[in-house]
């Protein structure tokens, strides 16, 4: 996944010389290779995944169980509940997880 992130940038390099693209369009390719890979190096890291099994679109990660329990803490202002772990809400919630990886 890195190698291709860095094939599509040396490609837009070649482009942008070439003319072929502007320079605000390679250092748009280059910002978002960028910003997955990040992502990426996150993900290899180990965290936690959240998720809603009725709504595909709705998920974030956080990368660790401080960010977690702040989001379960704005969660239960938002909706009422009182939570007091990532066990309390998966046991809560039918259709919302919290998953370590």
């Amino acid at each position: 996944m890195v190698r291709q992130g860095d094939n599509e940038v040396k490609s837009a390099i070649r482009a942008e010389k070439a003319g072929k693209i502007s320079t605000a369009q390679l250092h748009e390719k280059q910002a978002t290779v960028e910003f997955f890979r990040k992502k990426l190096n996150n993900l290899a890291k180990g965290g936690y995944l959240y998720k809603e099994s009725d709504d595909p679109d709705a998920n974030e990660t956080f990368n660790n169980k401080k960010e977690v329990m702040e989001f379960i803490k704005d969660f239960n202002e938002s909706v009422e509940t009182n939570y007091k772990s990532i066990s309390d809400f998966n046991k809560g919630e039918e259709y919302r997880k919290i998953t370590e990886f």
